[in-house]
């Protein structure tokens, strides 16, 4: 609820009571809706500055009654949130075509050497060290049906130019169902605006990270020491 003192044409006082929190100092919703009124009103031109006891914004409101609000910006605390707030660790983002899509390490042991093994991959021989690198990844998405994983993807990064990654892939049960593309675009979009995004791909990998957007990598050529035997 806000109480609306009208100043001049290009000025209003506002105070403001909220339901659950009481008098609040200042509220950017309530100072748009305000002004709004205002112009609506006749009371007031297209640029208005609301002011509050918490200080004062600007309002644009055009003919349309599109408003924009413009105002300084300050620190006023910092946290940290607990690992009882932050619960199991992944979060459920979305269900498409029946396929449950997460972010996080809610993944088991099991569930991921049955994915890797029936894709033929050769870190299956490595369980631990597998799993420890997935856990630790920056980014790390999955695909379930019910509590069955049928996808997984990572990615590494120096947080600021270049990402890169290591890993996706999905059980051939569910494969052509968009379930890799899927989970490549949750992993691509957290990185938007990277310098560079990186990627090894080979046999039929290839066009499917084409349509991802990728291509050759120039003139350059792929080199590694790879302690594996599935490339």
């Amino acid at each position: 609820m806000q109480f609306m003192q009208v100043l001049d044409r290009g000025n209003i006082r506002i105070e403001i009571w909220e339901r659950g929190a009481g008098y609040t100092l200042a509220s950017g919703s309530s100072s748009c809706a305000a002004a709004a009124v205002a112009k609506r009103l006749g009371l007031c031109d297209s640029s208005i500055t609301v002011h509050m006891p918490g200080g004062s914004l600007a309002i644009e409101v055009d003919e349309n009654f599109f408003v924009r609000m413009t105002g300084p910006v300050e620190k006023v605390a910092e946290g940290r949130l607990s690992d009882d707030i932050l619960g199991s660790g992944h979060e459920a983002i979305g269900t498409v075509d029946g396929i449950q899509y997460r972010t996080g390490s809610h993944v088991t042991s099991q569930g991921v050497l049955d994915l890797y093994r029936a894709n033929g991959w050769s870190s299956v021989e490595k369980p631990q060290q597998l799993l420890s690198a997935l856990l630790g990844s920056h980014s790390l998405v999955s695909a379930w049906d019910d509590e069955r994983l049928v996808g997984l993807g990572n990615a590494i990064t120096d947080g600021h130019l270049v990402v890169y990654y290591p890993h996706l892939l999905v059980h051939p049960e569910y494969q052509g169902r968009g379930v890799g593309t899927h989970l490549m675009r949750m992993l691509m979009a957290r990185y938007t605006g990277f310098h560079q995004h990186m990627l090894v791909a080979d046999g039929k990998a290839i066009e499917f990270y084409r349509k991802c957007g990728f291509e050759r990598a120039g003139k350059t050529e792929p080199m590694w020491i790879y302690a594996g035997h599935d490339h």
